[in-house]
């Protein structure tokens, strides 16, 4: 699976779990001057325990935004990763300035709660991910 670099990571990860299949491996590269996230997912036995040897993150959420494989980088591929994750962050810092903006313009009622909600997603997903780069 090739991972477009706005894709939601967390969730390809939740669907790919959902229907028995499992990350076995995953890289970051550049290719004609994109970074692209390749993932290598197998169908798992039934009764396999999701995450067995993965690296813990320090933040109690469960969501994993870099990818247990991608955090267990090589030398090597760190940079590349450490890379990855400052863009990913730079788009979470934008989607937020546009929901702060749109919270500022929004009127009262059900957009302001969805607005919150979403921003509250974001700040969420940049603390883990600021948890998940501290680890490379």
């Amino acid at each position: 699976v090739v991972q477009p670099p706005a894709y939601n990571a967390p969730e390809l990860r939740s669907r790919l779990a959902a229907i028995g299949w499992g990350v076995k491996s995953e890289a970051i590269l550049v290719e004609n001057g994109w970074l692209q996230c390749v993932l290598h997912a197998e169908r798992t036995a039934m009764g396999d325990a999701e995450g067995a040897g993965e690296p813990k993150l320090r933040h109690a959420s469960d969501e994993r935004l870099l990818g247990p494989a991608a955090l267990r980088a090589d030398p090597e591929t760190a940079p590349l990763v450490r890379l990855f994750g400052r863009k990913y962050e730079e788009a979470l810092r934008g989607q937020r300035e546009g929901i702060v903006r749109g919270l500022q313009g929004a009127r009262a009622g059900g957009r302001v709660d969805e607005l919150r909600e979403r921003l509250e997603g974001v700040e969420r997903d940049l603390e883990v991910l600021g948890s998940e780069l501290a680890l490379l």
